[in-house]
């Protein structure tokens, strides 16, 4: 796990005795439960082998959100999420908001993974893609961006309870 150009975790999940960034960036992390908690955070520098301003490869993460968040890195996702195997999830929960200014992607090697957002989440993003399943229940989803389909994923798109806008400048959404 990379969060703002540090790398918090090995591929083993070991955290390296980092697990909470300076007060001003506002995050933390739970290694025993694999929850990234951004309270309040502006991340803003990249790491990790594609640059993402969050990074991670290996099982499950979850990211908790804790008032207004602000994603952002020279990075076209910068909320990058790479599984190591098949059925692995990426879930982002609320009651908090974030803002993405790029994309949040997930990767798998094999199989099929999934992203959820969950639980009263507000996301406004270019894009959200990836290989597997997208969930959102109970949550608010606005991706606006340019290209084709704002919400893609190559297998289900299942929205529950929920306020989702996805539009391109070419017509697409989900």
């Amino acid at each position: 796990l990379y969060v703002n150009g540090l790398r918090v975790t090995d591929s083993q999940g070991s955290t390296d005795g980092l697990t909470t960034s300076e007060p001003t960036v506002g995050w933390s992390y739970d290694p025993s439960t694999s929850t990234l908690t951004l309270t309040n955070a502006v991340i803003t520098k990249g790491g990790g082998s594609y640059g993402a301003a969050i990074y991670w490869t290996g099982g499950d993460l979850a990211i908790e959100l804790v008032g207004a968040n602000t994603v952002d890195a020279d990075f076209d996702f910068p909320i990058f999420y790479k599984a190591d195997t098949n059925d692995r999830a990426l879930t982002i929960k609320g009651p908090g908001q974030l803002n993405v200014n790029g994309g949040i992607y997930h990767e798998y090697s094999t199989g099929e993974g999934k992203i959820a957002i969950v639980d009263g989440a507000v996301i406004k993003t270019t894009e959200i893609s990836g290989l597997g399943d997208v969930i959102i229940s109970d949550s608010t989803v606005i991706t606006d961006g340019s290209g084709w389909a704002r919400i893609y994923y190559e297998a289900d798109n299942t929205i529950t309870n929920s306020y989702v806008v996805a539009k391109s400048d070419d017509g697409s959404g989900i």
